[in-house]
């Protein structure tokens, strides 16, 4: 086969601006590196390395890192996330039909580093694992309040630490933007005191699918997410109904469970080079216990963007979407949701 060794690495640095409600406008400085090692084959795709330094009009710091790198031959995968973050965030209580009246604020500090290697089974297969180590600390809340009043646990901080194993399938022919093929993704972590944090076992499923559906790329993607904890999860922990990226139109962590089901749709496609279109709908709902799920307690997100590529070869876009769930929000940023 070719090799890449013809393939030119892109490291990218600019200033960056971004939006979405959990954050107002945030603006900083970004890097991205696309590249591929030194004699990589044409199966091995473009591996990532985002870094993003942000400073929020919410007073909010925020340097985060989610990367996916592909080795020659992609026999082996490193994927994961880093970031720190200072972070006041609103909380309404835990539940899935908790009242807007219930709305305060809360900040913490928190450390996350996540990362995962997997070795190449067979076809797009991959298995492997690797730690997880997520720090929330200097937890401030308003006294009488909600937070104060319950005090869920990790109310006060928390620190989660502990072995994650991961099964992934993923042959998308591109990480960034997919236009055809599949990620199924499942990962287990048990954390443990004699790790350094509190006992709980958590579990995340993430199932997508991509088809290409014409010439020009228009393209009708997919996703179902699920998280499930024993139900010993920390506050810092629980499921996040809501953000940019899954259930938009609701404020991440507008509603707080131990465990979430969530589904969403988005079709894609081109209006005038650069220029494209989506839209798209999805639907979720958290729980305590699979007995708690009703359908008429389901949440319901819709909306429509602007997409503007940056890097045509690796069809990574700038995005703006306006979505209505609970209200309207809108987010800006760069890369797909899914």
């Amino acid at each position: 086969m070719n090799d890449s060794t013809r393939f030119r690495s892109k490291f990218v640095i600019s200033p960056v601006v971004s939006y979405k409600p959990e954050t107002s406008w945030g603006f900083g400085i970004g890097a991205k590196w696309l590249f591929k090692f030194k004699h990589a084959t044409q199966d091995t795709r473009t591996s990532n390395m985002p870094i993003a330094a942000l400073y929020t009009l919410k007073k909010q710091v925020v340097i985060s890192s989610g990367y996916t790198v592909f080795f020659n031959h992609e026999n082996w995968m490193l994927k994961g996330n880093i970031g720190y973050s200072n972070f006041p965030q609103q909380y309404y209580g835990i539940g899935n039909n908790t009242s807007k009246k219930n709305e305060e604020l809360f900040e913490y500090q928190n450390i996350l580093f996540e990362p995962l290697l997997l070795k190449r089974i067979v076809g797009k297969l991959f298995l492997g694992g690797g730690i997880r180590y997520n720090n929330i600390w200097d937890m401030k809340y308003e006294k009488d309040k909600l937070l104060d009043q319950n005090k869920p646990l990790g109310y006060d901080g928390s620190v989660s630490a502990g072995l994650e194993f991961a099964a992934t399938y993923d042959n998308r022919d591109n990480v960034l933007n997919a236009l055809t093929g599949a990620l199924y993704e499942f990962r287990h972590a048990v954390y443990g005191e004699n790790l350094g944090g509190l006992p709980f076992q958590l579990t995340k499923l993430d199932l997508r699918q991509y088809f290409k559906l014409s010439k020009r790329n228009d393209v009708l993607a997919f996703q179902g997410y699920g998280y499930f904890s024993d139900g010993r999860a920390p506050l810092g922990e629980l499921a996040a109904l809501g953000g940019s990226d899954l259930m938009r139109g609701y404020y991440k962590g507008r509603f707080l469970e131990n465990n979430m089901l969530a589904a969403q749709m988005e079709y894609r496609f081109p209006v005038l080079n650069p220029v494209g279109m989506v839209v798209f709908v999805g639907a979720g709902e958290v729980y305590h216990q699979i007995s708690d799920l009703r359908l008429k307690n389901v949440k319901v997100g819709y909306g429509a963007g602007l997409r503007l590529k940056i890097v045509k070869s690796e069809n990574l876009n700038i995005r703006f979407d306006v979505a209505k769930g609970e209200k309207f929000n809108f987010y800006f940023g760069i890369a797909e949701a899914f």
